[in-house]
């Protein structure tokens, strides 16, 4: 099997006001940092850390002994140990691939591929939904991310596909998958809700290869 490409997302705080998901140095695009020690920054995630490093995250949980894995803080030094094989500890998957993507929800679109909202371009599509409104996952993977509280996009998560590519999922009321899980395509994933600052429910959607962010609807098909 082929090793699922993870790429690393540190998702940006409020910039006047606003957010967007932003990357982190990534593996491929630079070298991968040096094992030893890693001083955590704000924002940042065991996930995000492992993958920065190109291990997993349980490796960085054996290593500091951490009894609670969602429990790190800024300026934490953690030990950074060797990579190992991703393929000795991720079990072979079933052959469900798929080669297109399938709309999350259905709705209209109220932001498109960068539009600018406050300066800041739109790394995916904003979809009007009803609220609590089921979201699918557009393709089958494995849950890479997930977050109940980021900061501006509210409970997100990232699925990834296995092949270069991932999605992104934001604005969620509630997230039905925990990190780890195989997903197929147009499994119910998370429950749609609204932004902080929005006055209506919306689902937040990204498409992204080898981390950077591509136009879903180039993607997607045709939008009725």
């Amino acid at each position: 099997m082929n090793k699922a490409i993870i790429i690393p997302f540190i998702f940006a705080l409020f910039v006047s006001g606003c957010a967007t998901f932003q990357h982190a140095p990534m593996a491929g695009g630079t070298a991968i940092p040096t094992p030893g020690y890693h001083r955590v920054a704000r924002g940042e995630t065991l996930w995000s850390i492992a993958q920065r490093y190109g291990i997993n995250q349980s490796d960085i949980i054996r290593a500091n002994d951490l009894s609670n894995p969602r429990n790190i803080s800024a300026g934490q030094r953690l030990i950074i140990p060797k990579s190992t094989d991703r393929c000795a500890v991720i079990p072979e998957e079933p052959k469900v691939w798929g080669t297109t993507f399938l709309w999350p929800v259905n709705g209209e679109i109220r932001s498109r591929f960068e539009e600018f909202d406050c300066g800041i371009p739109n790394t995916g599509i904003d979809i009007a939904v009803r609220n609590g409104e089921q979201v699918r996952a557009a393709r089958s993977g494995r849950v890479a991310f997930r977050s109940d509280r980021l900061i501006g996009f509210e409970k997100a998560l990232i699925i990834d596909h296995g092949d270069e590519f991932q999605t992104v999922y934001a604005y969620n009321a509630d997230i039905l998958v925990n990190e780890g899980v195989f997903v197929r395509q147009n499994d119910v994933i998370a429950k749609a809700g609204r932004p902080r600052r929005g006055s209506e429910p919306l689902v937040h959607f990204e498409i992204r290869k080898n981390g950077r962010p591509q136009d879903p609807l180039r993607y997607l098909p045709k939008h009725n």
